[in-house]
């Protein structure tokens, strides 16, 4: 197993190969090793580049962080210095130290946004914001200053003055999202994990994150850990780390696991429902004794950090049919908070103003027939859903009014599945028959409180009182 590294200027430098017995394969080798080369090539990269404020960027805001990230260095004039090999793949050219010297291509030649308005909003806190290339691409970035040493270029963390994901700005009006924030406020500081349940979609790691911002180890480090993403050949690696020597395929030196990363700081482990029960066991001797033991060493290393774990399944049937383990669940269940789902919401309005605002788009609105269609779509993606959406109904519309035509086939889709499904024998109501019945059925949960009508429902109340006046239920 054997891939190529290169250097900032893209240049070849070495092959990372890793050869064992035919007769004995290693099922992970070559991805271990693929991470293994990537990290080489940070490092080569943060140790040669020079630049003074660097951009950290992907097309998936997950990525930002991980090795997979793409990282462009400018000097204090906005003049691109260096860029690594993933932004390179990104941008869509191949840019080597040679090329950029010469050139001395400045910010706004590769972004849609002044260098100034960039240093603003994206040196003031480590919050991640959409950014546009000047061909329309849409990325999401973070920005550092950088912090030149002999030997490498360090991003400076610094701590948010305010953070997009802090738990005031995420009480946008729903009642039971306004009750679990009230809660782990309550237990804020307290070393009490907080276990969060919801469906996929449903803000479940936007939710952690702002726990972490809002408790006293912000300035920490927060790492997370999907637990269903990860092979589980990989996951034991991830999580404990490992010594040098302890398989094949394990680099020089070791690695240092996603719980020792977390010390002083936040784990926030997602899915944590598809934790292979092997690692159970490991993962709650860890939190009993406070330490972790990296694979193939003998050396326990204390560590201290909030627990926040999440799951879109019932913990407690899984414990019933011997698929997790009851002492764990007790142990990761300090404190439960549900998040509801968005259909369940009562604040559409709310988060639909918050997400045009995320998409420098505050202008568009949207027409009465799509807050209809909204109010009584099943949204199975959740919030995640209802971003794309818009984010594609915005792009389309092109800055005016979203109307229907802007809205995508797949998603009108699911709401006729979900309405042949509850109808079965009955025909289909017609769009304006479900927006009807959407706004009765409001009005009797919120005994006829307009403006609660009109929050659940994502209208104005404008909008909201034209339509009770042509119902007759004014």
């Amino acid at each position: 197993s054997a891939v190529p590294i290169f250097a900032a200027n893209n240049h070849l430098v070495a092959t990372l190969d890793v050869s064992n017995d035919l007769n004995a394969p290693q099922q992970h080798t070559l991805a271990l090793v693929k991470m293994a080369a990537q990290m080489v090539e940070n490092r080569l990269f943060h140790a040669t580049a020079d630049g003074e404020i660097g951009v950290h960027f992907h097309v998936r805001p997950e990525f930002i962080g991980t090795l997979w990230e793409g990282v462009a260095l400018f000097d204090a004039q906005g003049q691109l210095q260096a860029i690594n090999r993933s932004g390179q793949f990104q941008f869509g050219l191949p840019l080597d130290q040679d090329v950029l010297s010469a050139r001395r291509i400045p910010f706004e030649d590769i972004f849609d946004e002044s260098w100034l308005a960039f240093k603003q909003r994206g040196l003031s806190s480590e919050v991640l914001f959409p950014l546009r290339l000047r061909n329309g691409a849409r990325l999401f970035a973070r920005a550092s200053s950088m912090q030149v040493t002999g030997i490498s270029s360090k991003p400076v963390q610094s701590v948010p003055r305010e953070s997009a994901a802090s738990l005031e700005l995420l009480d946008s009006g729903d009642p039971q999202l306004k009750l679990a924030i009230s809660q782990v406020k309550q237990v804020l500081n307290r070393d009490i994990p907080v276990l969060i349940l919801g469906e996929t979609g449903a803000g479940k790691e936007l939710f952690s994150r702002a726990i972490h911002d809002a408790s006293v180890r912000r300035a920490q480090p927060f790492i997370a850990v999907n637990c269903a993403a990860l092979p589980e050949g990989l996951i034991e690696a991830e999580l404990f780390g490992y010594e040098e020597g302890a398989y094949t395929g394990a680099k020089r030196k070791g690695n240092v696991g996603k719980i020792q990363q977390a010390d002083g700081g936040t784990l926030f482990l997602d899915e944590i429902g598809d934790m292979p029960l092997s690692l159970q066991a490991r993962l709650l001797r860890v939190l009993q004794e406070r330490s972790v033991t990296p694979l193939g060493s003998s050396k326990s290393i204390p560590v201290n950090f909030t627990l926040v774990s999440a799951t879109n399944q019932k913990l407690k049937d899984k414990v019933a049919a011997g698929e997790f383990r009851s002492d764990l669940y007790y142990r990761i269940n300090g404190l439960t908070v549900q998040l509801p789902a968005l259909r369940q919401r009562q604040d559409m309005s709310r988060l639909i103003q918050m997400i045009l605002q995320i998409e420098q788009a505050p202008q568009v609105t949207l027409s009465d027939e799509v807050l209809a269609v909204f109010a009584v779509h099943p949204w199975p993606g959740n919030v995640r859903q209802l971003h794309n959406v818009l984010r594609t109904a915005v792009a389309l519309a092109d800055g005016g009014v979203i109307e229907r035509q802007h809205l995508t086939h797949d998603f009108l889709d699911e709401m006729a599945v979900e309405a042949e499904r509850a109808t079965v024998l009955q025909p289909v109501l017609t769009l304006k028959a479900q927006s009807d019945e959407a706004i009765r059925v409001a009005m009797q949960q919120q005994a006829g409180n307009v403006s609660a009508v009109a929050r659940q429902l994502g209208m104005s109340r404008n909008t909201l009182y034209r339509r009770l006046k042509a119902l007759h239920l004014n």
